[in-house]
């Protein structure tokens, strides 16, 4: 068995690994700015700045490109929401006006409560909500916005 070589922390293999993965491009530019519309509504902005600026949707494809089963659920939950937002408003959910953005995720959210089974949207809501949270809350700005303290000597 090969002891694994480490710098800073991190198996020179894994670390091999994540830089293949920050290579690769999973999702298309539209999907991103999807994304990010979608990251500032479900987290707004505050004192502290805007939510694409905690490199939390960059967070998002990252996993999607780690995680497989991750790829089978986030480009086709854009695709639904662009599909819903130009059913609804006749342009592409990125396009569209925020309280119309607004709406639709009114939409999603409160459908919950009316069926019996989640949708695909629903489903997909939760997920890039979930994915969305973790990304944030592990940044710096997402920890400062949690008042987080502890590993600091002194306190």
């Amino acid at each position: 068995m090969e002891i694994l070589k480490y710098q800073n922390g991190i198996a020179l293999v894994e670390s091999a690994y994540d830089h293949s993965l920050l290579g690769q491009q999973f999702f298309e530019e539209n999907g991103m700015k999807l994304i990010t519309r979608l990251a500032n509504l479900i987290l707004s902005s505050h004192e502290r700045g805007f939510i694409d600026q905690a490199v939390a949707t960059r967070f998002i494809e990252l996993f999607a490109k780690d995680i497989p089963s991750l790829k089978k659920s986030l480009k086709p939950g854009l695709k639904l929401l662009d599909q819903e937002s130009d059913q609804q408003f006749g342009n592409t959910f990125v396009n569209c006006f925020k309280h119309n953005r607004k709406s639709i995720l009114n939409y999603i959210t409160f459908r919950i409560e009316e069926l019996e089974e989640q949708s695909e949207e629903i489903n997909f809501f939760s997920l890039i909500r979930d994915l969305l949270f973790t990304g944030y809350f592990t940044t710096e700005q997402g920890i400062k916005d949690l008042d987080y303290v502890s590993n600091i000597p002194n306190l």
